[in-house]
């Protein structure tokens, strides 16, 4: 009885209440005119970088430009383009969609979602329609301070950029002049490599496979197709010194060198870049072969001291218990024959642990000789965030390292992939100008293999011969 009671008074309190808010006599609930300020702060632009025409459909590529013109950062955050007519997404960079009608979804991926105050983030993609299409409002969604928050751009124009008519996005990238021609003999300054103009650059590369074990990569038509339709300036020939064919071990040294000539003449004829690798990895430590290598750098550098385009790399991955001390030791020795020949040509010289361990060199860098870089090396599906501070600290400490071998997967045969991650690397390394090469060009059946295993094709690909990895560095 006393607890109906009571149920009887308390909704009649409620009662009461809801009359008096009705008329007047109590406040709403207040509005949230922050929340509509902080929301009112971003933006989004579309720009029209390219557009062709394929089986009478237009294929036009986009650039969405996220604009957090706000103090506090956004967190995450989506964006609906509503378009004038249907359509459809065939490739996308830096971004997830989806496609409904005349709607499409924009969102991030895990290293562009974050927008700091007053500062953008980007994502492109390519859609094709039956005419150009139009924007007629985003919805935008923003995480801010821990809200999700929503506003409808009415207006969102498309500015059009340089349209490259009748290219596909991979020919986008065809520069008029060669990489050689645009940079001339490169150089190291500070930690910077630069052009022979002094100008910093940031080369992309691909690094063949063993050489004993894929020779049919290395060809002009084969770095030509990497040049022109994958944006590549930089090819590594990588030269096993102690596995199954290795230069060191039972390999066949003059047809190994003659195949490094065939690189070499190729990569020049076309304005490429090329790296002479000395492919440590299963000798361990790089002074177990080091009289080989005088005697291989001391004939590589006599023949190309006049090349503008050779770099050397003088020791892959010493890896084991090898010390930077054993490296150190061995690459002043490969230095002084190298620069007996090749006084300018830049020496790449490896670290510890596979290498990872640029911080060791730090302690007791190579002094009295100029053109030497560092190199490091990085799997995004394995190497995470403590190889990334890793590389930051030794950039900002001032030590010029070059990415001679990157990839997107772990390394060794079927693993996942994780290419979010290595666009936290791509952004770290863009940062901080740094030249990067990705393994690797082969069809190896592993996961980094640009071409698909049963395809013998080693130049003018279709999406059909290239892996996942392939057709994702294409368009890298």
């Amino acid at each position: 009885m006393r607890k109906s009671l009571f149920e009887r008074v308390k909704k009649s309190i409620l009662f009461v209440l809801v009359l008096l808010m009705v008329a007047g006599c109590l406040p709403a609930a207040p509005h949230d005119v922050h929340a509509s300020t902080l929301i009112s702060k971003v933006s989004v632009t579309l720009e029209r970088i390219n557009s062709y025409k394929k089986n009478d459909l237009l294929y036009s590529q986009y650039r969405l430009k996220v604009t957090n013109k706000g103090k506090k950062a956004v967190t995450t955050w989506k964006i609906q383009l509503n378009m004038n007519q249907s359509l459809k997404v065939t490739e996308k960079w830096d971004c997830q969609t989806s496609v409904s009608g005349k709607k499409l979804q924009v969102s991030p991926v895990s290293y562009n979602k974050t927008i700091a105050a007053g500062k953008s983030e980007e994502a492109s993609f390519v859609l094709y329609s039956k005419s150009t299409p139009k924007c007629t409002s985003a919805k935008i969604t923003a995480t801010i301070n821990k809200k999700s928050r929503q506003r409808t751009q009415k207006t969102v124009s498309i500015k059009t950029g340089k349209v490259n008519l009748g290219k596909t996005p991979a020919q986008v990238t065809k520069k008029s002049k060669t990489p050689v021609q645009q940079y001339g003999r490169l150089k190291v300054s500070g930690r910077y490599l630069v052009s022979e103009s002094g100008k910093r650059v940031a080369l992309k590369g691909i690094s063949t496979h063993g050489l004993s074990w894929y020779p049919q990569f290395v060809s002009k038509a084969s770095f030509k197709t990497m040049r022109d339709e994958w944006g590549v300036e930089c090819v590594r020939l990588a030269m096993y010194t102690a596995s199954n064919g290795g230069y060191c071990t039972n390999g066949d040294q003059e047809a190994l060198k003659a195949l490094i000539d065939k690189g070499v003449e190729a990569a020049t004829s076309l304005g490429l870049y090329v790296i002479i690798d000395w492919h440590v990895l299963h000798d361990l430590n790089p002074k177990k072969y080091q009289k080989e290598a005088e005697a291989f750098f001391t004939e590589m550098s006599s023949r190309y001291k006049n090349n503008k385009n050779v770099l050397y790399e003088i020791c892959n991955e010493p890896n084991g218990t090898t010390t930077w001390k054993d490296v150190k030791s061995y690459a002043q020795s490969i230095l002084k024959v190298i620069r007996k020949n090749d006084s300018k040509g830049i020496v790449l010289i490896g670290t510890p642990h596979w290498d990872q361990r640029p911080d060791e060199v730090l302690k007791d860098p190579i002094k009295g000789y100029t053109n030497i870089m560092y190199t490091f090396h990085f799997y995004s599906a394995e190497h995470k965030s403590v190889m990334r501070a890793r590389l930051e600290s030794a950039l900002r400490r001032g030590l010029p390292i070059f990415v001679s071998e990157c990839g997107p997967a772990k390394p060794g045969a079927r693993y996942p992939i994780d290419f979010d991650a290595f666009g936290q690397w791509l952004k770290l390394m863009k940062s901080y100008s740094v030249s990067y090469v990705v393994w690797g060009l082969s069809n190896k059946n592993e996961s980094h293999s640009l071409v698909e295993p049963g395809c013998t094709k080693t130049s003018d690909y279709t999406d059909d011969d290239l892996t996942s990895v392939g057709l994702w560095f294409k368009d890298l």
